[in-house]
């Protein structure tokens, strides 16, 4: 299953990394699978993923994680010690190969896809929202917004295309961080304006920043009653979030903020429904819906695909 932890992305790269001979030089091996400019400063981003993929075993809870947490924390050392771009990949590829650190990353990659439940978003869909919202930053730039409250928004939108262009470093995760920045500078914007509806500008950039970040919770999907296709779930198609961008929109107003968004949608969809790709389904038979219950008690949700 495609995942896009800092984890599975360290584990794909040395996987790609140790099927090169090992007399190339280290550093060109880890740029080209990284996909990034063969240059000695681009060196840091592997750096950077190594420390992010230690910062998530970090957050797993089973037994023994701490001695593979040791095991990364060795790999840096190993990195930091040598240099890791002028020397040949088999000062590096040997001890690999022993601690069997592959194998290891396979393991608290699944652990923490398991406990985060992130989505995954391939490489047609990520070019896609790059140029979204590539587009509604030369619309912010362009607009009559107050000087101050452009400048803001202007850092959020390039803060979050720079996790887009590093999604193979700061993954899905790294993009909702983003987001969560863009949002709260946007309901902090709409506040400040004083204009009794809401900018088109401001309305638009709602519009995208808000669907996109309620699309990439799984969590918010079994809270409003609109459970998708499960084959399909973990890897989203970007038509499917045209169409949740269009029911979003219905509700966007000059008061709008996440959490009345949410409100809105939770209160429309009570009911579980089925979610096919992209599309809402019907609302399900009353006698299906719902469970007598003993006084006292109440309806549990249940995980996607298995509130039959």
């Amino acid at each position: 299953m495609n995942q896009s932890s800092a984890l599975r992305q360290l584990e794909i790269i040395l996987e790609q990394a140790m099927t090169r001979a090992d007399n190339a030089q280290t550093g060109l091996i880890l740029m080209q699978a990284m996909q990034l400019p063969e240059t000695p400063c681009n060196l840091v981003s592997f750096f950077t993923l190594l420390h992010k993929a230690k910062e998530e075993a970090k957050r797993l809870n089973y037994p023994k994680v701490d001695r593979d947490i040791a095991a990364i924390e060795d790999l840096q050392t190993i990195f930091s010690e040598n240099h890791a771009w002028g020397h040949p990949w088999s000062v590096f590829s040997g001890r690999i190969k022993t601690s069997n650190i592959l194998s290891l990353l396979n393991n608290l990659a699944n652990s923490y896809h398991n406990q985060s439940n992130n989505l995954f978003l391939e490489e047609d869909f990520l070019q896609n929202l790059d140029n979204d919202f590539s587009s509604l930053l030369r619309e912010v730039i362009d607009s009559e917004l107050p000087k101050t409250l452009k400048k803001e928004i202007k850092i959020k939108i390039e803060d979050l295309l720079c996790c887009i262009r590093n999604y193979s470093i700061d993954g899905t995760e790294g993009i909702e961080k983003a987001l969560q920045s863009l949002v709260v500078q946007l309901e902090i914007g709409d506040k400040s304006t004083s204009q009794k509806t809401c900018s088109p500008v401001l309305k638009n950039l709602k519009v995208a920043a808000f669907s996109l970040l309620l699309f990439l919770r799984p969590g918010f999907w079994d809270v409003a009653g609109l459970l998708p296709d499960i084959e399909s779930f973990w890897v989203p198609k970007f038509h499917e979030l045209v169409e949740f961008r269009q029911k979003i929109e219905l509700h966007i107003d000059e008061d709008s903020s996440i959490k009345s968004i949410c409100g809105k949608i939770t209160g429309t969809n009570h009911q579980k429904r089925k979610l096919p790709p992209g599309k809402l389904a019907k609302t399900l038979p009353p006698e299906k819906s719902t469970k007598k219950l003993s006084p006292g008690k109440s309806v549990k949700s249940l995980p996607p695909g298995k509130e039959d």
